[in-house]
């Protein structure tokens, strides 16, 4: 067992730390289940795997608000409009770059090499 996994189960057994976490996980479950509710009431979203992992990522990231603190309203971070469903990878090589330089990630693209990203 990994030391985050002890760490995380030694916290569960405070009864004020799993309301809150149960709390988030809800909220967390709540938000995903939107985000896949609104990209397939889109009528040209193409259907993908059972077995592909999907991550919501925040398309303002919460890195580049700590780093360069450029949102007038902190709590737009967290707001629904602020999120997207990508695929694992997708997001992963979206990272924490800026709006418009994820957007090819989101979009697709074909580096130097000719290799699609």
């Amino acid at each position: 067992m990994s030391d985050l996994q002890e760490l995380t189960e030694e916290l569960l057994q405070n009864p004020d730390f799993k309301a809150e976490y149960d709390a988030l996980q809800s909220e967390m479950d709540i938000t995903r289940s939107m985000l896949a509710w609104r990209a397939y009431n889109e009528e040209n979203q193409q259907f993908i795997s059972n077995d592909t992992t999907l991550e919501v990522e925040h398309i303002f990231s919460r890195q580049r608000q700590i780093n360069e603190k450029t949102l007038s309203n902190k709590n737009n971070l967290e707001s629904i409009g602020n999120k997207a469903l990508l695929e694992k990878g997708i997001n992963i090589r979206a990272s924490d770059y800026r709006f418009e330089d994820k957007k090819k990630y989101y979009l697709g693209f074909k580096n130097d090499k000719g290799k699609v990203k």
